[in-house]
């Protein structure tokens, strides 16, 4: 089973032979193609359901919902999967000697 954290004194997973803390922990991680269809998937079905519920009552509320849907879904993945800081080190993040 392959290991699901990369440590900061581990080797980088890129292949250069050099910790992880000197040579990608600030560069930004890439979403699995998993991931992203689960993100794209989630948020076709809350586009339908706003379609529906507009077809149930009125196209404002379905497009309201359907909007709320697709949003929340967007946040909820950008949240999960934060770009990392690029600011100066010590600055916005805590600088563990690297």
């Amino acid at each position: 089973m392959a290991k699901e954290t990369i440590g900061r004194n581990d080797p980088c997973p890129c292949g250069s032979g050099k910790k992880y803390k000197v040579c990608c922990i600030d560069k930004p991680t890439k979403v699995s193609k998993r991931r992203l269809w689960i993100g794209l998937a989630l948020a076709a079905v809350a586009a339908v359901a706003g379609v529906v519920i507009g077809m149930q009552t009125s196209m404002t509320t379905g497009l309201l919902s359907g909007t709320i849907g697709v949003v929340a879904v967007g946040t909820f993945m950008a949240i999960s999967n934060p770009v990392p800081s690029r600011g100066r080190k010590g600055a916005d993040n805590i600088n563990f000697g690297n």
